[in-house]
């Protein structure tokens, strides 16, 4: 197998890879939470500066628990996976013991030229097939976007890049009317508008 990992050790990495993308969108500053809980089980806790991890879940059958402040040590259980410790260190790297088996991955990176293809095998054996976008390739045109992303998924692969921008697009700000205090340090009064102001939000989406 590629990598020289067993195939259930390499979708186990695989899977730690998507558990731990998964656990950055639920720890975003955007979610202003301390705790919460895994898409498929388990939950996640801040304690003072340490991340906390309890049978957290978001591959089905895969799950972690452990803690750490910027090195995560955590047990992998569950009953898809293949048992045991691994280190999760700042950039990436991923290190411990998988089914009695000594693993050490570092995170997937590739690099290539505009305009060609590259394969890249992962973890667990399957192969993404990269293309990227050439240097005429103009990112403004949506049309042209939607067919080219259209065009290279019939071929199976996955266009990188900067795919469309839209060069008068409005400020997000603007366009959803937010306020320029940060939301958390809001008061009850700014954010309790009272039953008239919700009765003329109410209807305004009738």
């Amino acid at each position: 197998m590629p990598g020289g990992l067993p195939r259930k050790i390499g979708r186990t990495v695989s899977a730690l890879r998507a558990t731990l993308d998964d656990l950055r969108l639920a720890l975003s500053p955007a979610a202003l939470a301390e705790s919460g809980g895994g898409l498929r089980g388990g939950s996640w806790e801040i304690r003072g500066d340490r991340l906390v991890l309890e049978r957290y879940e978001a591959v089905s059958g895969v799950t972690l628990t452990g803690s750490g402040t910027e090195r995560l040590t955590l047990r992998v259980g569950g009953s898809e996976a293949a048992h045991g410790t691994v280190t999760l260190r700042p950039g990436g790297r991923l290190s411990g013991t998988l089914g009695g088996r000594r693993v050490s991955k570092e995170a997937p990176t590739i690099d290539y030229a505009p305009g060609t293809i590259e394969l890249v095998t992962q973890h667990d054996g399957s192969v993404l097939k990269l293309r990227k976008l050439a240097d005429d390739y103009d990112p403004t045109d949506r049309i042209a976007a939607i067919g080219r992303l259209a065009e290279h998924q019939a071929h199976g692969e996955v266009v990188t890049g900067l795919l469309y921008i839209d060069p008068e697009a409005d400020d997000l700000h603007d366009y959803l009317g937010t306020v320029k205090t940060p939301l958390n340090q809001l008061g009850d009064a700014e954010l309790t508008p009272g039953p008239k102001a919700l009765a003329e939000i109410n209807a305004s989406l009738r």
